[in-house]
């Protein structure tokens, strides 16, 4: 095959591949890295995919082409580029040490010096070359990562630098909200990508620009689905004092008053008395059945039990995401009781560094959406949108109020941006 895609868990192996399957002549063409598997960042490998050939009519295309496209797909053109230089300087150590080896095999063939030390066996002298060829691999490989991400910092710069007044205005503004250097950055390059010309001296322009890049990057769920012929069980879990079961009140309220959907509360918060007589005032007043579990074998058949309800909302206590014996239990509960959809509810307030541990803790437990809390008493946006961006799982509702039903929201993304860059206050 004149062409073949390489994957590996890392740019050293990937390389490793190519030399061995095409020799010291391959050319790369295409490479890029991602992520797979895991949950908000936890359990995920990290890939690395390249595409090389040793087709001699492929390589002298791949030189003519180098000089095309080098604006919106230059970084990866430049990686590649690099990466073909770490492969040659590889590929090219590689021979000299074999080359070494035969000279020296030449020169001062193996023999017994009869003082008790002995040649080494040819395998043993293959294994030290092989550990020498990977440890110059890894330093080459170090210092075309170093080499890459010097470049992309430059270019980063160099659209900060040659920024108009308009755009500068904002990655100040994005900065005062407590974004982050490097997610601010990224908006202005999106920014800068999206518009040209006069069209980067216009405030209004640039706002709208940033609006769209903002929102594209938060990805949103869909609400609660409601199954036809089947209940659909929604468990809300996260950390103490973030609100959960008010939450869980806001959207079974509104899914009975607006949406006229049956149902039902299962509450294993049997630490705080507070929590589960707010629930069950909540169930008396709409009229809905409400269970207390006290251990994971019964909530199964209590799940059974209310299988007459659209749907059946999971009311947890909240768990330090320090308490490895508590977020056991709370794993054994959500196993048994097998909900469709786990939304880790999270506050806005909390600080950034706290909200990526929670983040890290509770991955382990089959987390598919993200809801934030207390958005109302947030101080910036800025964290709100770092915290949702690393997590990379879907935000499904925002809390923005105590009031049942009403302080609620779907996600949206372009109300985030808006909030962010100042254009939108909660109130609206």
């Amino acid at each position: 095959m004149a062409i073949k895609r390489f994957t590996a868990e890392s740019w050293e192996d990937a390389l490793r591949q190519v030399r061995e399957e095409f020799g010291d002549s391959a050319v790369i063409l295409q490479s890029k890295s991602f992520k797979e598997g895991g949950v908000m960042g936890v359990g995920q490998r990290s890939i690395v995919e390249v595409t090389a050939s040793n087709d001699p009519e492929v390589m002298r295309q791949s030189e003519t082409s180098k000089s095309i496209s080098q604006s919106a797909e230059g970084g990866e053109q430049d990686y590649s580029r690099l990466l073909q230089k770490a492969y040659a300087i590889q590929s090219a150590k590689a021979k000299e040490a074999e080359d070494s080896r035969a000279t020296s095999q030449r020169r001062s063939p193996a023999t017994n010096t009869g003082s008790g030390l002995v040649s080494l066996s040819p395998k043993t002298r293959k294994d030290e070359s092989e550990t020498e060829k990977i440890a110059s691999l890894l330093a080459d490989v170090s210092e075309l990562k170093a080499l890459v991400a010097h470049l992309a910092k430059g270019r980063e710069q160099s659209t900060l630098s040659d920024a108009t007044p308009q755009l500068s205005a904002l990655y100040s503004r994005l900065i005062e909200e407590d974004l982050s250097e490097e997610n601010a950055r990224e908006v202005i390059v999106g920014v800068n990508r999206l518009l040209s010309g006069a069209e980067l001296d216009s405030e209004e322009l640039i706002e709208r620009a940033a609006e769209r890049v903002i929102s594209e990057a938060i990805p949103i769920a869909e609400s609660i689905e409601v199954r036809s012929g089947a209940t659909s069980v929604v468990a809300m879990i996260g950390p103490t004092g973030v609100g959960k079961t008010t939450t869980l009140s806001k959207l079974a309220a509104n899914l009975m008053l607006k949406d006229h959907r049956a149902v039902g509360f299962i509450t294993i918060d049997t630490y705080r008395l507070g929590a589960t007589e707010q629930l069950r005032t909540l169930a008396g007043v709409l009229d809905v059945p409400m269970r207390v579990v006290m251990s994971p074998g019964e909530i199964r058949s209590t799940i059974r039990e209310l299988d007459d309800r659209d749907i059946i909302f999971i009311d947890t206590a909240g768990r330090s995401h320090r308490d490895r014996m508590k977020m056991n239990e709370l794993k054994t509960f959500l196993d048994a009781a097998a909900p469709q959809e786990v939304h880790l509810c999270v506050s806005a307030t909390t600080h950034p560094r706290h909200l990526e541990s929670v983040l890290d803790h509770f991955g382990s437990l089959a987390v598919d959406r993200l809801v934030l809390t207390k958005l109302d008493e947030a101080a910036s946006f800025g964290p709100v949108f770092d915290v949702v961006k690393s997590a990379g799982l879907p935000l499904s509702y925002l809390t923005v109020g105590q009031d049942i039903p009403d302080d609620i929201e779907r996600a949206n993304g372009m109300r985030l941006a808006r909030l962010m860059l100042g254009r939108e206050s909660i109130e609206q």
